[in-house]
């Protein structure tokens, strides 16, 4: 009958004194994994700090897991690894075929997090649909690695123009971050017209960004002591 483990337990034979000191061998770990759900992420974790190829290995044995739960867990580890970016990123692409919207919010998460250059606009797909609905703000991150960012930009800032108030934020810093300077003029006026002031400070960033300190003089006098504060900085320094 295989051991139970309490979590107290667990963490005391991964990890000494605050460092991590692995004291279970690759076959306990494998059997608890398959066993039981309850240790999973933590021991998924450890076989991503052992870092070998045989920890990849076993990560990889459980990509296919009846549990879904687990299927999540193992995929997010492997693609840790640059081998397993290359061999199983396909499969964060196929969730994002989903109409599941918890498959869906986790698939671009592990966009996000692992950085994954998308070559298709199904993210954008994603966003069109559920804007107003899930998609909140630490889910906008993806449409970084979307491909070809200035082709998509009209849908982009469509999407801006879509997105419930706090979104709205995140959408202002990817347009700054990634639009072309050929978009300035709009996009400068759509930020500083904008009632929320953490969009309104995009406008000041995006005078920044282009060194267009000329337009940051009627916010020398904002409401907002973050915008009056980064807007006056810029502007004394002309």
């Amino acid at each position: 009958m295989e051991q139970k483990y309490s979590s107290e337990e667990i963490h005391d034979l991964l990890y000494s004194h605050g460092k991590f000191d692995c004291r279970l061998s690759r076959n306990k770990i494998e059997n608890i994994m398959a066993n039981s759900y309850e240790h999973f992420s933590l021991l998924c974790l450890a076989l991503k700090t052992l870092g070998e190829e045989r920890d990849f290995e076993l990560l990889e044995k459980f990509i296919n897991d009846s549990d879904h739960r687990k299927r999540y867990i193992a995929l997010d580890y492997v693609l840790y690894f640059e081998k397993g970016k290359e061999k199983y990123a396909h499969l964060v692409n196929e969730r994002l075929k989903s109409n599941d919207i918890f498959t869906l919010t986790g698939a671009l998460s592990l966009v996000k997090k692992h950085k994954l250059m998308q070559n298709n606009n199904r993210i954008l797909e994603v966003y069109e649909l559920h804007i107003g609905k899930v998609i909140h703000c630490g889910c906008v991150c993806p449409l970084r690695y979307i491909h070809d960012f200035e082709s998509n930009y009209e849908r982009i800032i469509a999407l801006y123009r879509r997105a419930p108030k706090s979104t709205k934020e995140c959408f202002s810093k990817l347009l700054t971050d990634l639009a072309d300077y050929s978009r300035f003029d709009e996009l400068f006026s759509v930020f500083a017209n904008d009632a929320y002031h953490k969009v309104r400070i995009s406008a000041v960033k995006l005078a920044i960004k282009h060194n267009r300190f000329e337009l940051l003089e009627p916010f020398i006098t904002e409401k907002d002591g973050h915008i009056r504060k980064l807007a006056l900085k810029y502007h004394k320094s002309v």
